[in-house]
């Protein structure tokens, strides 16, 4: 079983004030083998527990059988949940002698965020797991889903339900994770989504059907939907506690994603760190088109 666990970063709204705050809408999957999961899942226990000491042990229970087990409550889980976003503003923080937001974070010297920003990348680095990212350029979307309208070659109703973030970017990694299993795993092997809870995904995901059908002509080869679930597993993070840990590592990487598309430049963040778990294409042999797929293709492409 191929688990693709997957996060989003950026609004999905296509009102102005929400194209406004966020022009791209990026989906992103990191793929691991399900005999990976239990591991990395403890790996990523283990960098906690050493980064923040007895803070963060005293919420957990040695169990030789389980290795580390949560016994604190989400909300104290929350408090030491590794986030991009968090990690990028504690350090910019740090460096201008500021207290970061997140009180966890502020219990870390530079130097102690800077070693936990190396060890994210060194986790990859151990587990190397292929990552998938799909760009929506929002402002972009809008125009063409307008002159698709003008030219009566889509009807709104179907618009509204295919020409949205959501169901495009589920799309585009559905159709790579399908040849991903066919081609490379074997149809043998399965692909299992696990997306971050997300409330508002859940109810556009009735739309990705259609969108599927929409699509095809993203890609040159047909996609055989059979080996993926049919839906996705819902990370909640009060319930899923091994699923909840990895989930950090994919908005780790999106998170750089999403400061890549809002600068337009490929050197932001760490992404020349992550840049080397990207999936390649089979022909090129790159990650664009491939690892990212920024769709409309006529949105604008980092430098």
């Amino acid at each position: 079983m191929i688990l693709f666990y997957v996060d989003e970063t950026g609004d999905d709204g296509l009102t102005d004030a929400s194209i406004s705050n966020f022009e791209w809408f990026i989906l992103g999957a990191l793929i691991v083998a399900d005999c990976q999961r239990l591991e990395l899942a403890f790996h990523l226990t283990e960098l906690k527990r050493t980064t923040w000491g007895e803070r963060f042990s005293r919420y957990l229970s040695h169990d030789p059988s389980l290795k580390w087990k949560w016994v604190g409550t989400i909300e104290q889980w929350d408090t030491f949940d590794i986030k991009g976003s968090r990690l990028a503003e504690a350090i910019q923080a740090r460096r201008h002698n500021k207290w970061p937001i997140y009180r966890a974070y502020r219990w870390l010297s530079l130097k102690e965020l800077e070693t936990l920003r190396n060890r994210m990348v060194l986790t990859l680095a151990k587990f190397r797991p292929t990552l998938f990212f799909a760009a929506i350029h929002k402002p972009q979307l809008m125009r063409e889903t307008a002159a698709l309208l003008h030219l009566r070659r889509i009807d709104r109703a179907t618009a509204e339900r295919v020409r949205t973030p959501v169901p495009i970017a589920y799309t585009l990694l559905q159709q790579r994770a399908a040849l991903l299993v066919d081609y490379v795993y074997g149809d043998s092997e399965g692909a299992l989504f696990l997306p971050d809870e997300q409330k508002g995904h859940e109810k556009e995901y009735p739309n990705i059907d259609l969108a599927r059908r929409h699509y095809e002509s993203l890609v040159e080869r047909p996609p055989d939907y059979r080996l993926i679930f049919a839906k996705p597993l819902w990370v909640r993070t009060a319930e899923l506690e091994i699923d909840r840990e990895i989930v950090q590592l994919i908005d780790f990487c999106t998170y750089a994603v999403r400061k890549v598309f809002a600068s337009l430049k490929w050197d932001t963040l760490w992404f020349r760190e992550i840049e080397l778990y990207l999936a390649r294409h089979w022909t090129t042999g790159h990650w664009l088109n491939a690892g990212i797929v920024i769709y409309p293709r006529e949105a604008p492409i980092p430098t």
